[in-house]
């Protein structure tokens, strides 16, 4: 359980203080698809009970928490001239999949989530 503090340092971090935008290192690329080298994904195990976002940097680093929202729920927010790109996944948790059933996600044919118990 993360404590006030923590969840204070973070959200000072995450969408609140945007000093972090100019740094290089959020630039760099760390992971690029190659067609002659299999790089396995990266994998990590987590019980969630709400709603989780997967954001790019571009989301977290240059949006203000009233533009987050916005973008969440579908509205477009404009983009600086030199700002970077955004993107997110947002995964709920289905209270039928419980089960571990494979759950087609709305209005998409390729994406698929399967709840492991």
């Amino acid at each position: 359980m993360e404590t006030r503090s923590q969840i204070r340092r973070q959200r000072a971090m995450w969408g609140q203080n945007t000093g972090y935008v100019d740094v290089p290192a959020r630039q760099r690329l760390t992971r690029s698809f190659r067609a002659r080298e299999f790089m396995p994904p990266d994998a990590m195990a987590m019980a969630f009970d709400r709603e989780l976002v997967i954001a790019t940097d571009g989301f977290w680093a240059e949006l203000n928490s009233g533009d987050q929202a916005l973008f969440l729920n579908g509205s477009e927010v404009l983009m600086e001239a030199k700002g970077d790109d955004r993107s997110i996944l947002r995964l709920r948790p289905l209270e039928s999949a419980r089960n571990g059933d494979v759950q087609s996600v709305r209005e998409t044919d390729n994406l698929y989530a399967r709840i492991i118990a």
